[in-house]
């Protein structure tokens, strides 16, 4: 059974470096992050890497709107 960790502020910083580590260590990626853009690169970036990632983008800070 593969793992999934969910990392909120996952596009950048230490949160997208927690992504890659896990990531490298075969976990699914799911980011958490209220800038579509940067989480599009992100996952990008994690998808270049052979690493399975997906996103959910939070519109307000208290709601999940669209996970995809």
């Amino acid at each position: 059974m593969k793992k999934t960790a969910v990392i909120t502020g996952g596009s950048s910083g230490l949160g997208f470096a927690l992504a890659e580590l896990l990531g490298k260590e075969g976990y699914s990626i799911i980011i958490i992050a209220r800038n579509q853009d940067k989480i599009n690169k992100a996952v990008s970036s994690l998808s270049d890497l052979n690493i399975t990632a997906k996103d959910c983008i939070v519109i307000r800070d208290d709601a999940v709107v669209e996970e995809r």
